[in-house]
């Protein structure tokens, strides 16, 4: 059920191996990416540990 809502949103096809390579690196990419840290400075002002010195 997922995977066929994936596909249909995506419109690649889990029967074609290049559409599931597709998916399968797309996957890969976003698991790997680096979630934000909360200690890191949004460049907002206030938001930096040492902003209140």
């Amino acid at each position: 059920m997922r995977l066929r809502r994936i596909a249909e949103r995506t419109g690649c096809s889990l029967t074609d191996p290049r559409g599931i390579t597709e998916l399968s690196l797309a996957l890969r990419a976003v698991r790997q990416t680096p979630k934000p840290s909360s200690a890191v400075s949004t460049g907002t002002k206030g938001t930096s540990k040492t902003a209140n010195r």
